[in-house]
């Protein structure tokens, strides 16, 4: 089997599926082998529709059980907060909560993000500063701990299922419109559900929460 790799970049997925159209397969074979790729050859599986390694090595583990612990701690304190869970994209963002939370940009905001390289950038993390708000920490390889990823994203998927758009404007447009329309309860179950995924890591020790 090929060393393990913790990720790989979208130009190293785009030449492999080169590679596959130059040896003539058709599209569903290419996903058919990139899915084989992922799954037999990098030792991955799938979470809550994410790829993520077959077995957490102890490092990850570890990391997944400390930080649930430390949210779990935190979510028992006494102390009250507003919690908004989000991506870090922009100034869109905060002049949103400033539009529907007066007061609130720059108290307050709990932000969660899955570590990708543009939330992590600098650029981004000035941002963040400026405003003050904090990151809920988040440890990787972990989408069963991120409320879109296990919460939002198969509602997301089912929306846009079998869907064209003529360019990226039309489907950013239907989709911010398909999130305006989406009760507030939703969004709710998703943060409030956090508190129910950590308590299950912590007692599988650190492994996946399949649901």
């Amino acid at each position: 089997m090929a060393a393990h790799l913790e990720t790989w970049s979208k130009e190293e997925i785009r030449a492999v599926i080169r590679f596959l159209n130059a040896k003539s397969l058709n599209p569903t074979e290419i996903h058919k082998e990139l899915q084989r790729i992922v799954f037999d050859e990098l030792g991955y599986r799938k979470v809550s529709a994410r790829w993520v390694p077959k077995r957490l090595i102890d490092n990850h583990r570890e990391q997944r059980l400390d930080i649930s612990c430390e949210l779990l701690r935190r979510s028992k304190s006494s102390r009250r907060v507003h919690g908004h869970t989000a991506n870090a994209g922009g100034d869109f963002l905060g002049e949103a909560i400033r539009r529907k939370r007066p007061g609130r940009l720059t108290n307050s905001v709990i932000l969660q993000h899955g570590n990708a390289t543009p939330h992590t950038a600098r650029v981004t993390q000035g941002w963040l500063e400026k405003y003050g708000w904090e990151i809920l920490p988040h440890p990787p390889h972990s989408p069963d701990l991120a409320p879109s990823d296990y919460h939002l994203f198969g509602p997301l998927k089912h929306e846009l299922a079998g869907k064209r758009f003529d360019d990226d404007e039309v489907l950013v447009d239907y989709l911010r419109k398909w999130l305006q329309k989406l009760d507030g309860s939703f969004f709710r179950e998703g943060i409030y559900s956090m508190v129910r995924h950590w308590q299950k890591c912590v007692d599988r020790l650190g492994c996946y929460v399949e649901k």
